[in-house]
């Protein structure tokens, strides 16, 4: 058995794009409109329920906050390792032809 590093390109294109659509689907969530949305029939609660909503929403922005950026270096090692390989490539095909 050979010792061998193998990078999937596409699955790293497709982490990061997962990584993206998943961040916007849950920041464009419902939490926000908790407050609006349900109307539960006593002040107190009503404000309770739309500071519970703020809260969580401030929470979710906060963990979510970096995963555009972890897509983004997921896309830049795409690129370094598609330029690398095409590098690699080309220094194998001078060295086997003998140019």
């Amino acid at each position: 058995m050979t010792d061998r590093f193998l990078v999937v390109l596409d699955s790293l294109v497709q982490a990061a794009s997962d990584v993206r659509r998943t961040s916007d689907a849950v920041r464009d969530g419902l939490v926000g409109a908790l407050d609006d949305e349900v109307a539960v029939g006593h002040d107190v609660l009503q404000g309770v329920l739309g500071e519970f909503g703020e809260r969580w929403q401030l929470g979710l922005d906060a963990l979510l906050g970096g995963q555009h950026d972890i897509a983004d270096r997921l896309d830049a090692c795409v690129a370094s390792y598609a330029s690398t390989d095409r590098a690699a490539a080309a220094a194998y095909t001078a060295a086997t032809s003998g140019s």
